[in-house]
């Protein structure tokens, strides 16, 4: 029997039982009204029984759920009497221990509620104990010190089936902010099954250890250390992990699974056709959020999700902390396999002047793949009033951030409306040209890190630099994507159309930023490969210069190579274009202040900044266009060089290459070198 196949075969029975609970009977052995066979002595056998909860009391007396469960035989089933029916069993004695082999199976989530009281867990699975929990909310569960399991603790070699069932308003909360604290719903240690079940508003709290974690650790489930867990036909709504004070995390806003402690014991965690909505990771000052909905983390631990949508999600560091991973981080040597799922409206975010990474999905230091899926308008957005020193505002990686030495590869998917946001109002100290900057509208490539991109198409993303009111407009790079700091991209048969670069404006006095690859940013000694691939309609736009200022410069409308030379960084980036087109894209320079000049563009399809250097064989780079931008009352527009290429590098291409009709406002059309 396979496992899905197992799965309904259990929900069936299971619901069959609570229909018909009264038509069960015990096992009375074998009778006949003609003869009694004489029959052969057998060993003691325990007879399986159906017990029936009369009492919503919780004092241990006849027909309470406490005294069923300390009275039931092992392998015996628990119902309730259909007058127990929109009632609660509050619990005033602890937490009710399960040590044996029990089905306790309710009249539905919305008959029966088993609640904590807020004083203490509602259910402990011991270990060796096989039990399902079927058709029953268990609410306000609280457990406050130890490891945590606010509504359900699943030990370790204890296994759990949760059937049509929710879990509301139950929360763990650590001893202090020098503890971590896990699952504010479930902790499972052992194996646990959940189906057709919710998850809403449980939390993590005010965790904090020394450990790897370092904070509050899955609001609605844990998935810690050697654990087994398979979610199915699934909701969470509302969870959160919340860590407390300044350095610490709060991690995996609905579900985190982990490798233990020690990162020697990896957890596996299988979802499936579940839905994840309004899930919170973050906390307080300082506090930095992992993993809005998903967090996957440690050597070993291995997630997949498929047929699931991710919605709303948020990953919100507080003043002085740092959002990751809107809807999903996975981190530390982990794996994570994404298929026909979506992630909508989630969001990387904090506090001021801070940086906020992946505003669907981080991926870092693991590898991740990405299957027939869609990311929909997420956002990392960067905090205001960077200082340019400390702080420097950043969104990077509005759909995607993959991240130090990480390894992703996106095969089929879609990848649309996408926001890295820059923060608005930098302070700088000095003019350094990121503060309030954004990477990777759609996708942020960085550090080591390999993407490998596969029939997919990336469009509509917004990479846009910070405004300024006091400095240099915050720089945009790769409104598409963004590969960075010795980042190798390989890209085969992929579309990436209409994505901007728009540099953030400048304050009075200073410049606009830059806005580079509108389609593609390759820089700082990475390396990319464009194969059987079209860049069609992104624009990298310079933005407006403060008054008395100039615009900012628009560089590689469809891809630039190599921006950090402009900073006065040494940058030899590669590009190698291969079958592929680009058109209809456009460079375009911000407009002057009053008395500026206007910026200018550089490259409409194709920018390569000194040192840097491409190759397009058996190409096309057509229709593109490299445009001034306006000059402020008194000041001159900019210029458009380069319609089709311009390079200060090197620029080679072939004899199958076509490079014609292309426009600069300027001077050379097709190519300026």
């Amino acid at each position: 029997m396979s496992h899905f196949s197992a799965l309904s075969w259990l929900q069936a029975v299971a619901r069959q039982s609570r229909r018909s609970p009264r038509k069960r009977r015990p096992v009375s052995g074998l009778r006949s009204a003609r003869y009694a066979p004489r029959l052969e002595a057998l060993e003691a056998r325990m007879v399986l029984s159906t017990l029936t909860v009369t009492s919503a009391a919780d004092d241990g007396s006849s027909g309470t759920l406490r005294a069923l469960i300390g009275a039931a035989s092992p392998g015996s089933t628990i119902v309730f009497d259909h007058r127990l029916d929109g009632q609660t069993i509050a619990l005033k004695s602890g937490a009710l221990e399960v040590t044996k082999n029990l089905d306790i199976e309710g009249p539905g989530a919305s008959q029966l509620t088993i609640s904590g009281n807020s004083a203490s867990r509602v259910f402990d699975v011991r270990s060796g104990a096989t039990v399902t929990l079927a058709g029953l909310t268990i609410a306000n569960g609280a457990t406050v010190g130890g490891l945590g399991g606010g509504g359900i603790l699943n030990e370790a070699g204890a296994t759990l089936t949760l059937l049509d069932s929710a879990l509301n308003n139950n929360t763990a909360t650590a001893a202090s902010n020098a503890v971590d604290v896990f699952g504010g719903g479930l902790l499972n240690e052992g194996g646990a099954t959940v189906v057709s079940s919710t998850f809403s508003g449980n939390q993590a709290l005010g965790g904090g250890g020394s450990s790897f974690f370092g904070g509050s650790v899955g609001g609605g489930i844990d998935n810690f250390g050697g654990a087994t867990l398979t979610v199915t036909n699934s909701r969470f709504v509302n969870n959160q992990a919340l860590g407390a004070g300044a350095g610490n995390f709060g991690i995996g806003g609905a579900i985190e699974n982990n490798a233990g402690f020690a990162l020697s014991a990896p957890s596996t965690a299988t979802i499936d056709h579940s839905t994840f909505i309004g899930n919170l990771a973050g906390g307080g000052t300082g506090v930095a959020g992992n993993g809005g909905a998903l967090d996957n983390e440690g050597t070993g631990a291995a997630m997949t999700l498929s047929n699931s949508t991710l919605r709303d999600n948020q990953s919100v560091g507080g003043e002085g902390g740092f959002g990751i991973g809107g809807g999903i981080m996975n981190y530390a040597g982990s794996t994570f396999f994404v298929s026909n799922s979506m992630l909508i409206g989630n969001v990387a975010g904090g506090g001021a002047g801070d940086t906020e990474n992946g505003g669907g999905i981080e991926n870092q230091t693991a590898t991740m793949t990405l299957s027939n899926s869609t990311l929909l308008g997420n956002q990392a957005l960067g905090g205001a009033g960077a200082d340019g020193v400390s702080t420097l505002g950043e969104g990077l990686g509005g759909g995607i951030m993959n991240v130090n030495g990480a390894s992703l590869t996106v095969l089929k998917s879609t990848i649309t409306g996408n926001r890295a946001v820059g923060g608005a109002d930098a302070t700088p100290t000095a003019a350094f040209p990121l503060t309030g900057g954004a990477l990777g509208g759609g996708i942020e490539n960085n550090r080591s890190s390999t993407l490998t991109i596969v029939n997919s198409t990336l469009t509509c993303n917004v990479a846009r630099g910070g405004s300024s009111n006091a400095g240099i407009g915050g720089t945009a790079l790769g409104g598409g994507i963004d590969n960075n700091r010795s980042a190798t991209l390989t890209m085969i048969d992929t579309t990436v159309g209409g994505n901007l670069a728009v540099g953030g404006a400048g304050g009075s006095g200073f410049r606009g930023g830059f806005g580079s690859g509108g389609g593609l940013d390759d820089s700082r000694n990475s390396t990319a490969s464009v194969i059987d691939s079209v860049f069609t309609r992104n624009q990298a736009l310079g933005g407006d210069g403060g008054s008395g200022a100039n615009g900012g410069n628009g560089l590689g409308g469809g891809i630039n190579v190599g921006f950090y030379a402009l900073v006065g960084l040494a940058d030899s980036s590669v590009l190698t274009i291969a079958d592929s087109t680009l058109d209809h894209n456009v460079a375009q320079g911000g407009d002057g202040g009053n008395s500026g000049n206007g910026g200018d563009g550089f490259g409409g399809g194709l920018s390569i900044q000194a040192g840097s250097s491409a190759t397009a064989n058996d190409s096309t780079i057509t229709h593109n266009q490299a445009i001034g931008g306006e000059g402020g009352a008194g000041g001159s527009d900019g210029k458009g060089i380069g319609g089709g290429v311009y390079s200060r590098g090197t620029f080679s291409f072939d004899s199958l290459t076509v490079i014609k009709k292309n426009h600069a406002s300027t001077s050379n059309d097709d190519i300026f070198s």
